[in-house]
């Protein structure tokens, strides 16, 4: 992580780059080298966009923009290579604790309200 951190800002639009211009094809034997000193042997270089995608999410990249960012053409695709942690997920499924835990179900209040002489 620290090593693509550094890379940031680097150049405009890409984060791999060599000599200042983005590298279009990944030499395999170097990634393959790099992810196995890592101990990652089923790491693929493509499973880098996902990481990314879930990392802006998390960060709170509204996931518009992240589609344009991504270059993605619908946002299906935006929700194949975005993924939410169980963590993440619950942080939000906490906010409905505010609203208490009594709540009347919807359809009960219609029927009470259709009882009710007009």
């Amino acid at each position: 992580m620290e090593t693509l951190q550094s890379q940031m800002g680097k150049h405009p639009e890409a984060v791999f780059t060599f000599r200042g211009k983005p590298i279009k094809r990944a030499n395999q034997a170097a990634w393959r080298k790099a992810r196995d000193r890592a101990g990652l042997s089923d790491f693929r270089f493509h499973d880098c966009r996902h990481i990314w995608a879930t990392n802006h999410v998390i960060s709170g990249t509204p996931i518009y923009q992240l589609k344009e960012l991504g270059s993605w053409s619908s946002m299906e695709m935006v929700q194949k290579y975005a993924h939410l942690n169980v963590e993440h997920l619950k942080k939000f499924a906490d906010n409905a604790s505010r609203f208490g835990t009594s709540v009347a179900p919807v359809e009960n209040q219609a029927v009470q309200k259709k009882k009710q002489p007009a």
